[in-house]
């Protein structure tokens, strides 16, 4: 597709033009694992994920975090679309990268998932700030997890401040879900 087709549409119409081209190149893919499958040829990747040089499946992203973490989530739906969009993903050590550069991102998004930390107008600052959510902040494992620190700390000395640039990419993760 063109850039000057696509400079015409709306974000909504690309987004939906972008899911349609990746069901497009899955179907593709599925197509050709079947072809390959018949010649006795294995691909590289299964339907799931990398293959390792043995050729067991790595385990997928959602997967990286501890049981206890994926059900103290409120919103795993969110969880997947960032897996989706490329902001989460899998090291081949088996830990989970932010993809989105800023830790304090990383704090905002994980305060929505597992505490329902939201953004509300503030008229005296004039604008949108962080607030927190009712929910339990579970760092030391989501630290762990992601390989970093001062998660906690990032999340708690940014609540009540501006949202953190490129808050709306996370926002959007939510939109229409039961976190919202």
């Amino acid at each position: 597709m063109g850039l000057s087709v696509l400079s015409n549409m709306g974000a909504s119409d690309a987004l939906n033009e972008q899911a349609a081209l990746v069901k497009t190149l899955r179907g593709i893919y599925l197509n050709q694992r079947v072809l390959a499958e018949a010649i006795g040829v294995q691909l590289p990747f299964t339907e799931g994920g990398l293959l390792t040089p043995e050729g067991e499946e790595r385990p997928r992203a959602s997967e990286a975090l501890p049981p206890a973490l994926r059900r103290a989530m409120l919103d795993e739906q969110a969880f997947e679309r960032a897996l989706q969009e490329g902001y989460v993903e899998l090291t081949s050590e088996g830990q989970l990268r932010w993809r989105l550069g800023s830790n304090t991102l990383l704090a905002y998004f994980l305060g929505r998932l597992f505490c329902g930390d939201s953004a509300r107008f503030s008229a005296r600052k004039r604008q949108s700030v962080w607030t927190q959510g009712a929910g339990a902040f579970p760092a030391t494992a989501l630290n762990r997890a992601f390989g970093v620190s001062h998660l906690k700390e990032l999340r708690k000395n940014r609540l009540l401040s501006p949202l953190p640039t490129h808050h709306e990419w996370i926002d959007k993760l939510f939109e229409g879900t039961a976190g919202e």
